[in-house]
């Protein structure tokens, strides 16, 4: 499967094997839960 990054938008080629709540973009290297759609940033703001 491949998905785009939510940050910079560069595509990632996503195995099945791979756990969708912790993807981790090897362009810009922000990590983000493809389930809920939040980064780990968004997550400690606020």
């Amino acid at each position: 499967m491949q998905v785009r990054c939510i940050q910079c938008n560069h595509p990632i080629e996503v195995p099945p094997d791979v756990e969708l709540e912790r993807i981790v973009c090897d362009s810009c290297n922000s990590t983000f839960n493809l389930i809920t759609g939040k980064t780990d940033d968004a997550r400690g703001a606020g």
